[in-house]
């Protein structure tokens, strides 16, 4: 149910069953994260897609692709940022 004036308001907030929704997802959420994962597969075409941090540079990528067809990857400073790049970077 939205705010009875949601259309003043640039974000709705609300009350609901203990927990408070204000229309973006919780980023740092494992469930969530992994959500996005699934998507991501699913935006890539590629269930291999994978999500890993990389202890040189300090960073999480995604990785998808074949061996000999072409494997590419994207990087963020957290995992869910690296995931929204894949999501960005997908066809």
């Amino acid at each position: 149910m939205l705010h009875r004036n949601w259309r003043n308001s640039t974000r709705v907030t609300e009350e609901h069953a203990g927990y408070r929704w204000d229309g973006w997802p919780d980023l740092s959420d494992p469930l969530t994260v992994q959500a996005l994962l699934l998507l991501v597969r699913e935006a890539l075409g590629c269930p291999e897609a994978h999500v890993y941090y990389a202890d040189l540079s300090r960073l999480w990528v995604v990785r998808w692709g074949y061996e000999g067809l072409g494997v590419r990857t994207v990087a963020g400073a957290t995992e869910a940022e690296a995931l929204v790049a894949a999501l960005e970077a997908a066809p």
